[in-house]
């Protein structure tokens, strides 16, 4: 996409943006890119539904607020635990697949997914508990 007009550079600093999905909002870090006034920012979907994407902030002092309502997040595959948690998903909020259940582990700030049978197992070890 070619960038013909002139952006506003240096809004780094002074927009928020969030996207809810899912009832869940997540703040998306939005970096000026090498070229003045265009702005990159990644956010990876937790789940499947219909994004809301709300900008904030000032603009040549100028009060701006936009929602922004893209296309339906089809169902993706889920990331295991440990990804989910290097993306800024807390461990109590990590989704496992279809037959598997979250449980934390005691001796570090994660979780694991695991099968009922193998969740209680790793209970009666005392490695695991429920969240």
């Amino acid at each position: 996409m070619k960038h013909d007009e002139e952006g506003v550079s240096g809004l780094d600093d002074t927009i928020n943006v969030t996207v809810t999905l899912d009832g869940k909002t997540s703040t998306v870090t939005m970096t000026e890119t090498e070229i003045d006034g265009i702005y990159h920012g990644e956010f990876t979907p937790h789940s499947a539904g219909f994004p809301v994407i709300h900008l904030s902030g000032m603009i040549n002092n100028s009060k701006v607020e936009l929602d922004m309502h893209p296309e339906e997040v089809e169902s993706i595959s889920i990331l295991p635990p440990l990804k989910q948690i290097d993306i800024g998903i807390e461990p109590s909020d990590v989704q496992c697949k279809e037959g598997l259940e979250l449980f934390m582990r005691i001796h570090e700030d994660s979780s694991i997914c695991a099968s009922s049978g193998l969740g209680q197992r790793l209970m009666e070890l005392g490695v695991v508990t429920h969240f």
